[in-house]
């Protein structure tokens, strides 16, 4: 089989892409006739023929031990992955069947009409399986590619969105099957190109960067397949006091992170899902965390690393829940602490708190009166939530006795002001406002012994603001 054409130039590709088949048959069949490609003389190559018939001989007199270490060691494959070569996926035609294919990520563009990779997601909305890694691929090809996302913007979010929604309709939609919502799938490809189109950056930049060489230097070694305007625009911004300062920060920072992992390019939720699927079992961000941490004998990457896993299993061991399940207080939170607001430890790209740790987080305000004069709830629930009523109206309590002892005390300083001056300067006079209809509606509902109680619509949709 001939070896697929590598585009140079996406946007080409797709009208290109549907006459290589037939380009490739023809000349599959001219290269299997020797005579086309020899044109050396006759006596020439019968001396060649000899020399081969030779050489095939004396192979074939190796003994049984030899040929043996003659041939050519199996390629060792990740777990879970059939080959290092290769992605095994499954593909969807027009029709809905589906059949297994071995691509690489530049055959995503040789793909027939209607035939899309399928990618499975796991329940906390991360693509898994061997289709996840062909996508990471493609996704990589398509940052890459100046033409789609240039690579003068100072960053990844100030790109037009168009420039996005364009690249995913016309090269993602069309060759993948996401088994997601389409919000998921746009989500991950979107934070796989920003990662991706900032490494190419910092690598096209460091191959040329000499501390030696001016501006203007590094503008002429322009990269190979980058426009010049693009090039210059990038290292204006890269050579602005701002931007050298936050290099130099972010370098200092990277220098704190001595403790390093041996998981390699392998995503975190595909680890996951093949621990899973060979255990049996779901793992836990501790389990993740030391099987990234630790090498295949036992041994720790390095002494930080025993001490935060040491750490981890005692937590584990101690623990009374369930460390499968992800949670903000499993053992990994316990020990390493509170999340960045933008990722959470040990569940790879795209994963942010609200979204992970939505399943665990208590849920108080769906709580409404209806459920539970319909007994719908427990007895542990109904506690709680008289608990939490009791403190409410206390708080309320104590509210109204403070706004009274202000008011008094408010009263006493006005009737001062007034026997000493006459009457009320007007610098204090917004000073003496009355109460507030606000506060005299809360006054009245505390008295009354009255509370407000949400409904569960109304408290999802404050909880998700």
């Amino acid at each position: 089989m001939p070896k697929p054409k590598r585009y140079e130039n996406l946007q080409n590709s797709v009208y290109s892409a549907s006459t290589s088949q037939g380009v490739a048959q023809t000349s599959s069949a001219t290269e299997s006739d020797p005579l086309h490609f020899d044109d050396t003389p006759f006596r020439s190559r019968q001396l060649n023929q000899n020399l081969c018939q030779q050489q095939l001989t004396s192979c074939l007199q190796l003994t049984p031990l030899v040929q043996a270490a003659a041939q050519p060691k199996p390629s060792k494959m990740h777990s879970g992955r059939e080959s290092m070569q290769h992605w095994t996926v499954d593909v969807i035609d027009s029709q809905g069947a589906i059949k297994k294919f071995k691509v690489k990520k530049r055959d995503v563009l040789n793909l027939s009409d209607g035939e899309r990779i399928v990618v499975d997601f796991d329940d906390l909305d991360s693509p898994i399986g061997e289709g996840q890694g062909v996508l990471a691929g493609f996704c990589g090809i398509l940052a890459k590619d100046s033409s789609i996302f240039p690579i003068h913007f100072k960053k990844w979010s100030d790109l037009p969105a168009a420039y996005f929604n364009r690249c995913f309709d016309q090269f993602i939609q069309s060759r993948f099957c996401f088994r997601t919502t389409e919000s998921n799938a746009r989500r991950y490809v979107y934070n796989s190109m920003c990662k991706k189109w900032g490494a190419r950056r910092l690598k096209l930049y460091d191959k040329v960067y000499d501390q030696f060489k001016s501006r203007a230097e590094i503008m002429d070694k322009v990269p190979a397949e980058i426009p010049r305007d693009q090039w210059i625009s990038y290292v204006e911004y890269r050579f602005k006091e701002k931007t050298v300062e936050m290099c130099k920060k972010n370098a200092e920072n990277r220098k704190k992170q001595t403790i390093s992992h041996i998981g390699g390019s392998k995503p975190n939720s595909r680890r996951r899902a093949e621990m899973m699927a060979k255990t049996g079992q779901k793992p836990g961000r501790g389990e993740l965390y030391l099987a990234t941490h630790r090498n295949e004998d036992g041994s720790y990457v390095n002494e930080a690393a025993k001490e935060i896993c040491e750490k981890i299993e005692l937590a584990m061991n101690q623990s009374t829940t369930n460390e499968s399940e992800v949670s903000a207080n499993d053992a990994v939170g316990k020990v390493l602490g509170k999340e960045h607001s933008g990722r959470v430890r040990c569940l790879g790209l795209g994963a942010v708190p609200s979204k992970a740790f939505k399943q665990t987080r208590p849920r108080y305000s769906n709580l409404n009166a209806s459920s539970y004069n319909n007994g719908s709830c427990s007895s542990q629930c109904q506690e709680k939530y008289n608990q939490m009523l009791k403190a409410q109206n206390q708080n309320l309590d104590n509210y109204n006795v403070m706004m009274n002892a202000h008011a008094q005390m408010m009263n006493a300083f006005k009737a001062y002001i007034i026997m000493k001056e006459g009457t009320i300067p007007e610098q204090l006079a917004e000073i003496f406002v009355s109460t507030s209809p606000s506060t005299r509606i809360l006054e009245n509902d505390a008295a009354s012994g009255s509370m407000d109680v949400r409904s569960s619509g109304d408290s999802n949709a404050i909880d998700n603001q």
